[in-house]
Protein backbone atom coordinates (compact mmCIF):
# COMPACT_ATOMS: atom_id res chain seq x y z
CA UNK A 1 0.00 0.00 0.00
CA UNK A 2 2.71 2.43 1.15
CA UNK A 3 4.62 1.78 -2.64
CA UNK A 4 0.81 3.06 -4.32
CA UNK A 5 0.61 5.93 -1.91
CA UNK A 6 4.46 7.03 -3.41
CA UNK A 7 4.06 6.03 -6.84
CA UNK A 8 0.68 8.29 -6.80
CA UNK A 9 2.11 11.06 -4.88
CA UNK A 10 5.26 11.05 -7.07
CA UNK A 11 2.87 10.72 -10.66
CA UNK A 12 0.56 13.96 -8.68
CA UNK A 13 3.98 16.06 -8.66
CA UNK A 14 5.05 15.67 -11.72
CA UNK A 15 1.85 16.41 -13.46
CA UNK A 16 1.68 19.47 -11.61
CA UNK A 17 5.57 20.11 -12.94
CA UNK A 18 4.25 20.00 -16.26
CA UNK A 19 1.32 21.76 -16.11
CA UNK A 20 3.15 24.58 -14.69
CA UNK A 21 5.57 24.67 -17.97
CA UNK A 22 2.16 25.31 -20.04
CA UNK A 23 1.56 21.68 -21.47
CA UNK A 24 -1.52 20.66 -22.17
CA UNK A 25 -3.72 17.94 -19.73
CA UNK A 26 -4.40 15.02 -22.74
CA UNK A 27 -0.14 15.68 -23.04
CA UNK A 28 0.22 15.64 -19.73
CA UNK A 29 -1.60 12.00 -19.90
CA UNK A 30 0.99 11.10 -22.50
CA UNK A 31 3.53 11.56 -20.97
CA UNK A 32 3.20 10.31 -17.16
CA UNK A 33 2.23 6.69 -18.74
CA UNK A 34 5.33 6.54 -20.11
CA UNK A 35 7.16 3.65 -18.63
CA UNK A 36 8.40 4.64 -15.02
CA UNK A 37 7.24 8.01 -15.84
CA UNK A 38 10.74 8.05 -17.90
CA UNK A 39 9.47 10.82 -20.48
CA UNK A 40 8.27 12.94 -17.40
CA UNK A 41 11.31 13.21 -15.53
CA UNK A 42 13.49 13.76 -18.70
CA UNK A 43 10.98 16.76 -19.57
CA UNK A 44 11.30 18.13 -15.72
CA UNK A 45 15.28 17.72 -16.16
CA UNK A 46 14.75 19.49 -19.41
CA UNK A 47 12.63 22.62 -18.24
CA UNK A 48 14.76 22.92 -14.63
CA UNK A 49 18.18 23.02 -16.53
CA UNK A 50 19.64 20.19 -15.04
CA UNK A 51 21.18 18.14 -17.55
CA UNK A 52 20.75 13.70 -17.35
CA UNK A 53 23.52 11.76 -17.20
CA UNK A 54 22.40 9.38 -21.08
CA UNK A 55 24.58 6.54 -19.51
CA UNK A 56 24.50 6.11 -15.52
CA UNK A 57 22.28 6.95 -12.42
CA UNK A 58 23.60 6.78 -9.53
CA UNK A 59 22.08 3.82 -7.24
CA UNK A 60 24.12 4.14 -4.03
CA UNK A 61 26.44 6.36 -2.07
CA UNK A 62 28.20 5.88 1.48
CA UNK A 63 30.95 7.51 2.59
CA UNK A 64 34.10 5.52 0.38
CA UNK A 65 32.46 5.33 -3.07
CA UNK A 66 29.46 6.61 -5.34
CA UNK A 67 27.76 3.43 -7.63
CA UNK A 68 25.78 3.84 -10.73
CA UNK A 69 24.08 1.85 -12.95
CA UNK A 70 24.77 1.82 -16.48
CA UNK A 71 21.00 1.94 -18.13
CA UNK A 72 21.86 2.88 -22.12
CA UNK A 73 23.15 3.37 -24.66
CA UNK A 74 25.46 0.80 -24.73
CA UNK A 75 29.21 2.66 -24.39
CA UNK A 76 32.70 2.35 -24.53
CA UNK A 77 34.70 3.18 -21.30
CA UNK A 78 35.79 6.81 -22.97
CA UNK A 79 31.63 7.90 -22.81
CA UNK A 80 30.98 6.21 -19.49
CA UNK A 81 33.42 7.88 -17.47
CA UNK A 82 33.42 10.86 -19.40
CA UNK A 83 29.96 11.34 -18.63
CA UNK A 84 31.18 11.83 -15.10
CA UNK A 85 32.79 14.56 -16.19
CA UNK A 86 31.95 16.46 -19.10
CA UNK A 87 33.89 14.82 -21.27
CA UNK A 88 32.79 14.01 -25.08
CA UNK A 89 34.22 11.42 -27.15
CA UNK A 90 35.30 12.21 -30.45
CA UNK A 91 35.72 16.17 -29.55
CA UNK A 92 38.17 15.18 -26.56
CA UNK A 93 41.06 12.93 -26.42
CA UNK A 94 41.97 10.47 -24.46
CA UNK A 95 44.58 12.53 -22.32
CA UNK A 96 42.07 15.33 -21.54
CA UNK A 97 40.01 12.54 -20.15
CA UNK A 98 42.57 11.37 -17.81
CA UNK A 99 42.83 14.83 -16.39
CA UNK A 100 39.39 15.42 -15.79
CA UNK A 101 39.63 12.13 -13.90
CA UNK A 102 42.17 13.12 -12.23
CA UNK A 103 40.83 16.91 -11.78
CA UNK A 104 37.53 15.66 -10.39
CA UNK A 105 38.76 13.12 -7.92
CA UNK A 106 37.23 10.50 -9.89
CA UNK A 107 39.73 8.01 -9.95
CA UNK A 108 40.68 5.20 -7.13
CA UNK A 109 44.34 5.49 -5.67
CA UNK A 110 44.74 2.24 -6.83
CA UNK A 111 43.65 -1.04 -8.21
CA UNK A 112 43.19 -2.83 -4.43
CA UNK A 113 41.48 0.93 -2.99
CA UNK A 114 38.98 0.23 -5.62
CA UNK A 115 38.51 -3.73 -5.35
CA UNK A 116 38.56 -3.50 -1.59
CA UNK A 117 35.86 -1.48 -1.51
CA UNK A 118 33.73 -3.90 -3.80
CA UNK A 119 34.82 -6.48 -1.29
CA UNK A 120 33.35 -4.74 1.20
CA UNK A 121 30.20 -3.84 -0.26
CA UNK A 122 29.82 -7.68 -1.02
CA UNK A 123 30.79 -8.57 2.19
CA UNK A 124 28.16 -6.13 3.90
CA UNK A 125 24.95 -7.33 0.68
CA UNK A 126 25.42 -3.54 -0.85
CA UNK A 127 26.63 -5.08 -4.02
CA UNK A 128 25.01 -7.80 -5.61
CA UNK A 129 26.51 -11.29 -7.76
CA UNK A 130 25.70 -10.95 -11.17
CA UNK A 131 27.10 -7.27 -11.78
CA UNK A 132 30.40 -6.68 -13.47
CA UNK A 133 31.57 -3.51 -11.29
CA UNK A 134 33.90 -0.88 -13.48
CA UNK A 135 36.25 1.74 -12.04
CA UNK A 136 39.24 3.63 -12.91
CA UNK A 137 42.61 3.72 -11.06
CA UNK A 138 45.48 5.66 -11.17
CA UNK A 139 48.84 2.83 -11.23
CA UNK A 140 52.15 3.55 -9.71
CA UNK A 141 53.37 5.25 -12.83
CA UNK A 142 50.02 7.61 -12.86
CA UNK A 143 48.88 6.20 -16.03
CA UNK A 144 44.98 5.54 -15.63
CA UNK A 145 43.39 1.82 -16.40
CA UNK A 146 40.00 0.68 -15.33
CA UNK A 147 39.47 -2.70 -13.44
CA UNK A 148 36.55 -5.28 -14.38
CA UNK A 149 35.30 -6.82 -10.76
CA UNK A 150 32.68 -9.55 -10.69
CA UNK A 151 32.09 -11.89 -8.40
CA UNK A 152 29.83 -15.25 -6.96
CA UNK A 153 29.96 -18.15 -5.02
CA UNK A 154 33.08 -19.11 -6.44
CA UNK A 155 35.08 -16.04 -5.92
CA UNK A 156 36.18 -12.44 -6.81
CA UNK A 157 37.97 -11.65 -10.19
CA UNK A 158 39.46 -8.61 -11.63
CA UNK A 159 40.37 -7.88 -14.80
CA UNK A 160 42.16 -4.64 -16.19
CA UNK A 161 41.43 -2.90 -19.43
CA UNK A 162 43.16 0.29 -21.04
CA UNK A 163 41.10 3.72 -20.92
CA UNK A 164 41.38 3.71 -24.55
CA UNK A 165 39.41 0.39 -25.10
CA UNK A 166 36.77 0.90 -27.69
CA UNK A 167 34.70 -1.94 -27.15
CA UNK A 168 31.01 -1.60 -26.10
CA UNK A 169 29.61 -1.98 -23.33
CA UNK A 170 25.74 -3.69 -23.50
CA UNK A 171 23.46 -1.41 -21.41
CA UNK A 172 21.22 -4.29 -20.97
CA UNK A 173 23.38 -6.01 -18.47
CA UNK A 174 23.49 -2.77 -16.11
CA UNK A 175 27.08 -2.52 -15.52
CA UNK A 176 28.01 -0.81 -12.52
CA UNK A 177 30.37 2.61 -12.10
CA UNK A 178 31.63 3.02 -8.88
CA UNK A 179 33.60 6.14 -8.52
CA UNK A 180 35.12 7.30 -5.13
CA UNK A 181 32.92 9.42 -2.54
CA UNK A 182 35.25 12.58 -3.15
CA UNK A 183 32.39 14.59 -5.11
CA UNK A 184 28.93 14.72 -5.47
CA UNK A 185 28.31 13.96 -9.44
CA UNK A 186 25.34 15.80 -11.80
CA UNK A 187 23.93 12.32 -12.46
CA UNK A 188 20.07 11.61 -12.23
CA UNK A 189 19.68 10.15 -8.91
Amino acid sequence: MENIRKALNKTSQLMQKLAQAGLTEELINIIINSPDNQMAETMILSISGKVKNKFLKQIHQDATGIVHKMYGPNACFEELFGSLCGHSKGKDTISSLMEKLKENNLLFSSKETGVDYIKSGAKSGIHKEGFNYLFAYLDEDGNVFIADVDFDSGGLWVHVHYLSVDDRWLACYAYRIVVPATKTLDTQS
